[in-house]
């Protein structure tokens, strides 16, 4: 059976189909995250082979794959001849999401004028995840959250960094990230909400490796970039014992904290490009950021990557619970 493509009502979401043989049916182009249970689903926007779904077409009956569509899509086109009942609602916003970010300056914020280097050729493309990838990476996945979960404790008792078992972790999860992408992103997601400040930033770390790979950043790069991450937040712990003694007078309370942290930091890795992920990621580009209003690419390009991967898991997770979390493809918009 052959399918004549026709632009005729493109504009308002809709794409004819019309069948050689006279008769026709109505794609809607519908945001993931407007499905519903019922709808009629015809086509993604990715290819078969980077989805579970064979795209003969199929009906929406089941929560998990409508969650799998909400996770893995940012649109399909749904049939709304074969959806069922009432599950096409009259009218469909097909308008992008508004953006739910003020900024704090009047001026527009700036495109880069140096864009990052990109090598999608650099590591291998798994676009699906297998029974074996699942299993490997939960292990993974499970031997870092222990050894982060310790390495915080251990703070927590003795204000300093067990280095070492940072450094196996960090190495650990860009592993697994450079192996089994597609199970990491599924685990993250899978895990419970949680109020553990290492569960934020072991989540957080995983977007961030994820995006760094998909853009092909240096293996020992990824390795930075999830150590920062990893300890961004360990100046806000309370410990038992004295913490590393900083100047903090005149500055912010999260000035203050950043301070506290680099100087934690320091003590346990000479790292560079570590240090200046956690003075630096929430600089923002149009210069409202903190803790020195950084502009463009004064920001370093790994910071950069480190503060799309929090802000999207704050997203996914809001601190404050009041708040709705958003779904993946909320959140990616």
């Amino acid at each position: 059976m052959f399918l004549r493509y026709s632009e005729q009502g493109q504009r308002y979401g809709i794409t004819r189909f019309s069948l050689l043989r006279g008769s026709e049916i109505k794609q809607i182009k519908v945001p993931a995250y407007q499905l519903e249970m019922g709808m009629y689903v015809s086509s993604l926007d990715r290819r078969c082979s980077e989805s579970p779904f064979l795209m003969q077409g199929f009906c929406i009956t089941s929560p998990k794959v409508l969650a799998k569509l909400k996770e893995l899509c940012d649109y399909v086109m749904v049939d709304s001849t074969k959806s069922l009942g009432d599950s096409m609602p009259d009218k469909l916003d097909t308008t992008p999401t508004k953006d739910i970010f003020s900024k704090k300056s009047d001026e527009p914020v700036r495109k880069s004028a140096a864009p990052l280097a990109v090598n999608h050729e650099k590591y291998e493309r798994r676009p699906s995840m297998s029974q074996a990838d699942v299993v490997q990476a939960r292990e993974s996945y499970r031997n870092v959250q222990e050894s982060v979960s310790k390495i915080f404790t251990g703070i927590s008792s003795t204000s300093s960094v067990d280095s070492q078992s940072a450094t196996r972790a960090s190495s650990t999860l860009v592993n697994s990230a450079v192996r089994f992408p597609s199970a990491l992103s599924w685990l993250a997601l899978m895990q419970k909400r949680s109020d553990k400040i290492y569960n934020y930033a072991l989540r957080a770390s995983t977007w961030a490796l994820l995006c760094g790979r998909h853009i092909g950043v240096e293996e020992a790069d990824l390795k930075y970039l999830t150590l920062a991450i990893l300890l961004k937040d360990i100046g806000n712990l309370k410990s038992k014992k004295p913490m590393p003694e900083v100047n903090t007078e005149g500055m912010t309370n999260e000035q203050a904290a950043i301070a506290r942290t680099v100087a934690m930091v320091k003590q346990s890795t000479k790292s560079e490009k570590v240090i200046s992920i956690i003075e630096t990621y929430r600089e923002k580009f149009n210069g409202t950021g903190k803790p020195n209003g950084l502009v463009g690419e004064q920001i370093p390009p790994l910071a950069r990557i480190a503060a799309i991967a929090i802000t999207y898991d704050l997203l996914l997770y809001p601190l404050n619970r009041e708040r709705a979390a958003l779904s993946p493809s909320e959140a990616a918009r």
